[in-house]
């Protein structure tokens, strides 16, 4: 039996709490442009997000598992507070989330738990950069340096999304392919 195209072929899929534009846009004039391009490699703007669960490479039939879990998902929309900024091991800088953290690791816990695809080793934050070059000293006064005049930035988290990563020279592009929205009353 042959075959059809395209039957085995994967996408690389991540699940994501998406920010609005203008907290983007907030975040990007008030501290990615103060990121050290040629030391860091730093996320564009438009793909500034919160991931609740990395998938990698699926099929379109693990793809269907993913949007039924999705589906099953019971939370009303909640308040996401933005605020501060720290690392991973001096890796990765990100902004911290102090509000709505907890419905956010909720959430990621009840993927993992109804997918088998996700970390349970979960950390609610906004990735910024990867440390490319930057030591010691010089990285935690860049760290020093981006929490001064630091403002909070709040939304109101209405969806989650799954999304389809694809890599390219210029930087990954995020596609949206399935959006589930956050349904009640806050």
């Amino acid at each position: 039996m042959q075959e059809k195209p395209g039957m085995n072929e994967t996408k690389r899929l991540f699940i994501g709490l998406p920010l609005p534009e203008e907290v983007k846009k907030e975040i990007f004039e008030s501290i990615g442009k103060k990121l050290p391009k040629d030391n860091l490699s730093v996320v564009k703007k438009e793909n500034l997000h919160v991931t609740l669960c990395f998938l990698g490479n699926k099929t379109s039939e693990e793809q269907k598992k993913v949007e039924h879990a999705l589906e099953k998902i019971k939370q009303k929309p909640f308040e996401v507070e933005l605020f501060g900024i720290s690392h991973f091991g001096k890796r990765v800088l990100f902004v911290q989330i102090i509000r709505g953290a907890g419905e956010i690791e909720k959430i990621s816990r009840e993927l993992a738990g109804q997918t088998g695809m996700c970390d349970e080793k979960f950390h609610a934050h906004v990735t910024l950069a990867r440390n490319k070059k930057i030591e010691g000293q010089e990285f935690a006064k860049l760290v020093e340096k981006l929490n001064k005049g630091n403002e909070k930035k709040v939304f109101l988290a209405k969806e989650i999304v799954l999304f389809e990563s694809r890599l390219s020279p210029h930087g990954a592009v995020y596609t949206p392919v399935f959006l589930k929205k956050l349904v009640g009353n806050i």
